[in-house]
Order: structure tokens, then C-alpha cells, then sequence
């Protein structure tokens, strides 16, 4: 893969790009800093201590945060580090410094933070994260055959009425309600679909 981006590619970053390809699938996975003393644009300094990243909402005073958020939002980026990540002071003070961009944030499953390396006052914990490959209609391809002419619609339209979804939905984001509506569908047509009878 090769990035054609000039700002991604002047001197003042520091970064480390790799390709990863899985069957057809490929991911351009980076790692960027910008050094503070060659950090001319806001924009690219990502050192926002104003902005609050949480899963409902994303806000900012500064003009240079709101400029950084618009530039995601743009960009169909979101930010899925939602815990402090910088450790400094022996007082173990913290904030959240680095951050982890993606377009596509269903597919981040899961971020962890393990220790730092050393006993540095200040340092970085390590970032890991399990990020899903294979589409993720996939779900509906690796289940057995169902007889979607048999579908019973009443129990199905029974079963997602049932579900209580204001509750359900309280205190998430839309890809969370997303992922939550799915869920609950798939569940209630696993039930309610038979599988179809295969002829040897």
C-alpha cells in the first residue's frame, strides 16, 4: 500500500505504516506523532486535554479542539479510547493523550490498556486492540441453510416488541444502538427461522 497524503508525509511527522491483507480484505494500519517543537497546526498536535471523549458525546471549548473534531467528523473518523492512556506524576495522574482514529468502529471489538515499559515517572501504557478482518455480514453466511420460507413473522414482529429498547438503547452511542438492534434481531430470528432440510 502506499499513502499519498503530503501532510502524512512531511518531516515533521514521525510515523510507521504497515499494510495488513487478509483474503480480500486489506487495513492500513499507522502510528503517527508530532513532535511538540514541530507541531506548527493545532490540527495535528492530537494533545487536546479539553476535549472529553466519552461513547454518548464528544465535546470541546477550545477553538483548535472543535477544529480537530470537525476535521474527524469529516474525515468519517471516530475516536474509540475512552481512558486515560498518559501517565505522569507519582500521584498516578493521567490523561488521555493518544488516540485511536478509525472509519470504521464496529469493527474495533475490543481496546486494552496494559502497563508502560520501565518505571518512568511519565509514560505511555501500551495500546492493544482486536480489530475484526472479515466482514461482518459474514455472521449470516456461516450459520446453517434456514427455510426463509417457513419465517414465522408474527413471532419475529412478537419478539423485537417485546424488547424494551429505550432501555436498552439508554446511554449509547448509534453504533452501540446498532450493534444492540442487531443483536437482539439476530437472536429472535435464530429462533423463529427453521433450518431447511437438506436432501442427500
Amino acid at each position: 500500500m502506499e499513502v499519498i497524503c503530503r501532510v502524512l508525509c512531511a518531516d515533521g511527522v514521525e510515523q510507521i505504516l504497515c499494510g495488513v491483507i487478509s483474503g480480500t480484505k486489506s487495513l492500513l494500519v499507522g502510528c503517527m506523532y508530532r513532535p511538540p517543537k514541530r507541531c506548527g497546526s493545532g490540527l495535528w498536535r492530537f494533545q487536546f486535554p479539553e476535549i472529553s471523549w466519552t461513547w454518548d458525546d464528544e465535546n470541546a471549548s477550545g477553538e483548535n479542539e472543535m477544529r480537530f473534531l470537525e476535521g474527524l467528523d469529516e474525515s468519517f473518523m471516530i475516536q474509540c479510547v475512552d481512558f486515560p492512556i498518559f501517565m505522569y506524576g507519582k500521584n498516578g495522574d493521567s490523561s488521555l493523550l493518544d488516540l485511536l482514529l478509525t472509519s470504521e468502529p464496529e469493527r474495533v471489538l475490543k481496546v486494552n490498556a496494559l502497563p508502560p515499559l520501565g518505571e518512568a515517572v511519565k509514560a505511555h501504557v501500551f495500546l492493544e486492540w482486536k480489530y475484526a478482518m472479515k466482514d461482518l455480514s459474514t455472521r449470516f453466511s456461516k450459520k446453517k441453510r434456514k427455510n426463509v420460507r417457513k419465517v414465522d413473522f408474527d413471532q419475529i414482529n412478537t419478539g423485537m416488541g417485546s424488547v424494551d429498547w429505550k432501555k436498552e438503547f439508554v446511554g449509547r452511542n448509534v453504533n452501540e444502538c446498532h450493534a444492540s438492534f442487531l443483536n437482539e434481531y439476530l437472536r429472535i430470528y435464530e429462533k423463529h427461522v427453521p433450518e431447511k432440510r437438506e436432501n442427500l
